[in-house]
């Protein structure tokens, strides 16, 4: 159960000129579930599945409500970027991974997940939010990694693809990102968790 009050104060752009005071309660109910359901020599199979239930109500604008809105962040670069089309108040996901064991130090992992929300939320012509219909679309991930088990950490070289993602596929082009990092990425907890 979450209570709070949103305050927004205007900026320059914006068509409001006084701050604006909003009371928001809301249920939400988010279940994740991961298992690897095959282990046998070098290769590992498993499935990865979320859900996202809320009865969030829109904040005073687009910008506040898709940032209080749920995440769903299954891959290590989607939890670096804000990506507005992976963002609901309500959804489905299931994921598949692959993991092949090249040796002892080296793995190359595919994964795939789709992303379906169940009412996507809108940015409207003055700003403001709306739902879309129910189910209308539903967005994909995929990622392949090379990692290497160093003795000081992991060294890890990926390729990401969001399928249907506009915040990616600027300008038409290939919705492919890449990622080089050494460590682990380490990741604060959100207000709310």
């Amino acid at each position: 159960y979450v209570t709070g009050q949103e305050v927004t104060t205007p900026g320059s752009t914006s068509d409001l000129r006084t701050k604006q005071y909003l009371g928001h309660d809301w249920h939400q109910l988010k279940i994740s579930f991961e298992s690897y359901y095959k282990e046998k020599g070098w290769l590992k199979l498993g499935i990865y599945g979320e859900g996202v239930y809320s009865t969030q109500d829109f904040f005073s604008n687009y910008t506040a409500s898709i940032l209080r809105a749920s995440a769903f962040q299954p891959t290590p670069e989607s939890k670096t970027l804000f990506l507005e089309s992976f963002r609901a108040y309500q959804y489905l996901s299931v994921g598949h991974k692959f993991i092949f064991s090249l040796s002892d130090n080296i793995d190359f992992r595919v994964e795939g997940y789709l992303f379906q929300p169940v009412n996507e939320l809108l940015k409207t012509e003055n700003k403001g939010i709306a739902f879309g219909d129910a189910f209308e679309k539903r967005y994909n991930i995929a990622m392949a990694a090379l990692v290497y088990h160093s003795p000081l950490g992991p060294i890890s070289l990926n390729t990401n693809y969001y399928h249907n993602l506009p915040e990616i596929a600027l300008a038409e082009k290939t919705p492919l990102t890449f990622m080089i990092h050494f460590g682990y990425i380490i990741y604060n907890k959100k207000a709310l968790e």
